[in-house]
């Protein structure tokens, strides 16, 4: 028993190459406008919570961003080794002797 794994790697690629762009995306976002009115929230004590949030949520969403661009990278990186293995396969195929 064989088993035939056959992975398109032109839409692994095409779907790496999308999960970096929305990283990228994502990335310059951050929470400035939660804290951008903070002199409505009157009260030292929420103004500061505010800010500690907003910062929070920046540096959780620059990390998140940062996941999805590794992750993309990763698809097109496997994309790469598995053309090649494809390649390195078929060159070794046409070097066999042919069946007698």
């Amino acid at each position: 028993m064989t088993a035939d794994l056959r992975v398109d790697t032109a839409e692994l690629r095409s779907s790496g190459e999308l999960l970096i762009g929305y990283g990228g995306a994502v990335s310059g976002l951050d929470g400035t406008a939660l804290a951008a009115r903070r002199s409505h929230y009157g009260h030292p004590a929420l103004v500061s919570a505010a800010t500690g949030f907003a910062e929070r949520w920046a540096r959780g969403l620059r990390a998140t961003a940062d996941d999805v661009r590794d992750g993309g990278a990763a698809l097109v990186s496997a994309a790469g080794w598995l053309e090649a293995v494809d390649t390195n396969a078929a060159e070794a195929a046409r070097d066999l002797p042919a069946p007698q």
